[in-house]
């Protein structure tokens, strides 16, 4: 697929294809998406397409998690000229609280992580807590939901009378 990415209010502009043997590409951004309603806006061409068809494709994840596709078989193929995509992406947004605050040296603050694991796949996921540290460098906390069948793995506590 010949496939011209650009953000209009950016400077990037990336193309994809003009390979007669075929080809993989990527590009990739580190972003925080803050707690709330989120879209994501860019610009795609599919000015060629080829000929084949849906395996020839332009996906976009986050998280390596698919939230947008096109492919050959886009009614889109073949128009000349950029089309705007928005894509929600609120169901990726961190969700801290507090999300901002100043913690006096020898102190404590706790913060509170809040997951929502609604339509994820049994697994691990992974992220990380970045707390700003200036004039030194951030500091990058892992965090990790477990998702997992709750019928299979309910522990319940061992009363004893």
């Amino acid at each position: 697929m010949h496939s011209r990415w650009l953000w209009h209010r950016g400077n990037w502009w990336t193309w994809f294809g003009g390979s007669n043997t075929g080809d993989t590409g990527y590009v990739s951004q580190s972003v925080t998406l803050l707690p709330g309603t989120a879209e994501l806006s860019f610009y795609v061409e599919q000015e060629y397409c080829g000929n084949a068809g849906a395996s020839n494709y332009l996906a976009l994840k986050i998280d390596d998690t698919e939230v947008w596709r096109t492919n050959g078989s886009d009614p889109a193929c073949g128009e000349l000229g950029y089309r705007l995509v928005t894509v929600d992406v609120s169901d990726f947004a961190d969700a801290e609280d507090p999300t901002a605050g100043v913690v006096p040296a020898d102190s404590i603050i706790n913060v509170t992580i809040t997951y929502n694991s609604t339509g994820l796949a049994n697994g691990n996921y992974f992220a990380t807590l970045r707390v700003k540290n200036p004039p030194a460098a951030a500091i990058n906390i892992p965090v990790t939901l477990h998702v997992t069948d709750l019928l299979n793995d309910l522990y319940l506590p061992l009363i004893l009378k």
